[in-house]
């Protein structure tokens, strides 16, 4: 994941126990661990600002949460926020997929 982030420049998105899978390197006595389905994931530098105001957020792609519910970031999940008079909804960043890894390692 660190590595799509860094040099890539693709964020991932969707980390849940469906999307990641192991396997037992036995040459090294090692487990390696891989991302899959990656249908939802956004390059760096298109990801945009921490909160979207509801104009910003008709103009994306998706105009609904993306991910697997039980191992979101909880910042996504709640109601946007009002500031200003003006809604903002959170924009999926960098640390949302790592508190989604830590519901991952909860899970397991």
């Amino acid at each position: 994941h660190h590595w799509a982030w860094t040099i890539a420049e693709v964020l991932h998105r969707d980390v849940s126990i469906n999307n990641v899978m192991f396997y037992r390197d036995v040459a090294r006595n090692s487990v390696i661990g891989v991302l899959c389905d990656w249908d939802l994931a956004n390059k760096k530098d298109l990801l945009g600002p921490d909160f979207l105001t509801s104009e910003e957020l008709r103009r994306r792609e998706a105009k609904y949460r993306t991910g697997t519910g039980p191992f979101m970031a909880i910042e996504l999940l709640n109601e946007p926020r009002r500031e200003a008079g003006v809604d903002l909804t959170p924009n999926h960043q960098y640390r949302h997929d790592l508190e989604s890894f830590f519901y991952v390692l909860v899970w397991f």
